[in-house]
């Protein structure tokens, strides 16, 4: 496959100037400012281009915007433009410490919103092992301690917490003693409106020859991979025509490498890119590590390929848990069971299909789109500003 194919985005939304984005934010509103490290499809554009696009996009008396670290370089005092600072994954440096102080001084807010369990340096080995990084003095923990421990650091500062989900709420409130509130992952409007096209024109692999997708992203889903092999081993066994698709740099266990000739490797893609690609499969894995670091992560697999028309097989991680009914909008996995659920996914009938992934989209449309979460993401910034 070209990497044409799925690069439907010729630059990035948030690629605007410092001056419109400043311009975001409105003289007569409650001003909230996210600061990221830099600009990346990811965490940043989740808890950074989303949010300040769900805020506003409502006609309230609150504006947001985004900024990185480098914008402190041109900008003297970013707390006299804005009224709430939030710093998100922002690693503490002589920086940020300055940048705190300025909010501090001005008496106004600073909350950090965090996606992942990397803020406890006990937990740090548990972290690289679950990113399948290594152990020994030669591997990452060391650059992981550092990473953890200025963010530690940094969360030791603000005055409350956002973050994704509920078990990881829970964990930071066990480390901190200021407010935590979950804000959920969800798609911006780009998403929403590509995804609608994309499912009015989709046509799904046929039964005897199915797609099955696996979207990682990076390497450090091997290991989480690996929880469904077995699962896969059985569906390519059991369908001659079938296939396994792979976005990212995974590589496939040992037990499918007979199998190396019906395996697809996508290219790099854009967000809207990989709506594409999620589009064109029978089915979207999402496997899970049983552990807190893993549990930590939030349902974005799950949603995204509901909006494209796409059901999912997920570990029951607590947030899948959440999310996902079995047999309603989705389907959930344990260890042991990925054999038995695939193939009752691959032989649900048209009728039952059509069913869930119905349910799978009305249940994005009313939790996981800005307009869903605008209210919410309003409140609950208020609420910490107050508190």
């Amino acid at each position: 496959m070209s990497d044409a194919a799925y690069q439907v985005l010729h630059t990035m939304p948030w690629e605007k100037p410092l001056t419109a984005r400043l311009k975001d934010l409105r003289p007569d509103s409650l001003r909230v400012a996210y600061v990221y490290e830099r600009a990346e499809p990811g965490t940043f554009r989740y808890r950074c281009y989303n949010m300040a696009q769900a805020i506003n996009q409502a006609d309230t008396d609150m504006s947001a915007s985004y900024f990185f670290l480098q914008d402190l370089l041109a900008i003297d005092r970013l707390s006299d433009y804005a009224d709430v600072l939030v710093l998100v994954r922002v690693r503490y440096d002589s920086d940020v410490e300055r940048l705190i102080r300025s909010f501090r001084l001005a008496n106004k807010t600073v909350l950090y919103d965090i996606d992942d369990h990397i803020f406890t340096l006990e937990a740090t080995p548990l972290l690289v092992a679950s990113l399948d990084q290594g152990l020994t003095r030669f591997g990452r923990v060391e650059k992981w301690v550092g990473v953890v421990g200025r963010i530690r650091h940094s969360l030791q500062e603000v005055d409350g917490i956002i973050t994704t989900t509920n078990f990881l709420a829970e964990k930071l409130r066990e480390q901190f003693d200021i407010p935590v509130s979950v804000i959920p992952n969800f798609l911006n409007n780009e998403q929403v409106e590509y995804s609608q096209t994309l499912r009015a024109s989709r046509r799904p692999p046929p039964h005897e020859a199915p797609i099955i997708g696996y979207f990682s992203g990076s390497a450090s889903h091997n290991r989480d991979y690996q929880i469904a092999e077995e699962g896969l081993a059985h569906v390519l066994d059991t369908y001659p025509a079938a296939r396994l698709r792979i976005a990212g740099y995974l590589e496939p266990p040992e037990s499918l490498h007979r199998f190396a000739h019906r395996i697809d490797r996508l290219p790099f893609m854009d967000f809207l890119g990989l709506q594409k690609a999620i589009s064109e499969v029978s089915l979207n894995l999402s496997p899970l590590q049983h552990n807190a670091f893993s549990y930590s992560k939030s349902e974005l697999k799950y949603f995204e390929a509901a909006a494209a028309g796409v059901l999912t097989v997920a570990s029951p991680a607590p947030v899948f848990a959440d999310a996902i009914t079995h047999h309603h909008n989705g389907y959930l996995a344990d260890g042991l069971s990925w054999p038995e659920v695939l193939a009752e996914a691959l032989t649900a009938t048209p009728q039952q299909v059509v069913e869930r992934t119905r349910a799978a989209l009305d249940h994005v449309e009313a939790t996981y789109t800005p307009k869903a979460q605008s209210a919410h993401i309003r409140q609950t910034i208020r609420q910490l500003s107050s508190t």
